[in-house]
């Protein structure tokens, strides 16, 4: 039970000059009656990712993190606790056996520096230029659907043939958007 937001994109400003934002596009928010928030987001893969992988991706990171920072209209203009939020990844394939992340206080914590640091990285390795260097590990680049803008392969594979986890990534990209200027899009 509860008042459900299907689709729904949360952003804020973040980092120690507000000029850069964290965006996230949730499947689907819950927020129930006694204020807890619980996060699906749904997989359709056809191999289930271990619960090891899921921990250390960087949506399970991110979704609770900017939901405590951002998600107040949703509760009432109440900003959400950290230990009121659950991340649930539900797989198409495997429905009976929906993965589930609580959330705390240390979490939250952990995850604005480890945040914050990746930032930091980013600025780092663009070197101010906005040129990032290409990853060495290339088997990263075989499902991209940019390789050819960086001369390692025509065409990206289908990715119903990916035959190892996805990559752990080193960085996250900044994406600069001017929020304003976005029209909304009618589904």
């Amino acid at each position: 039970d509860g008042e459900r937001y299907p689709e729904f994109t949360l952003s804020a400003p973040f980092g120690a000059s507000g000029v850069r934002r964290l965006v996230a596009k949730y499947d689907l928010v819950i927020v129930a009656p006694d204020g807890r928030a619980l996060i699906f987001d749904w997989k359709t893969s056809r191999r289930r990712s271990p619960q090891s992988r899921l921990a250390r991706r960087l949506q399970t990171r991110v979704y609770p993190y900017l939901l405590v920072q951002a998600g107040a209209d949703l509760n009432g203009g109440r900003p959400f606790e950290p230990g009121q939020i659950e991340m649930v990844y539900w797989f198409a394939d495997f429905p009976d056996r929906p993965e589930r992340f609580s959330y705390n206080a240390a979490q939250y914590a952990e995850d604005g520096g480890y945040l914050a640091g990746l930032l930091e990285q980013i600025a780092t390795l663009s070197l101010g230029n906005g040129i990032f260097p290409l990853t060495e590990v290339e088997e990263r680049c075989l499902f991209c659907v940019y390789r050819s803008l960086c001369d390692r392969g025509a065409a990206a594979g289908s990715l119903d043939e990916i035959e190892f986890d996805e990559p752990e990534l080193d960085f996250a990209i900044e994406i600069d958007l001017d929020f304003e200027q976005i029209a909304e899009i009618e589904y």
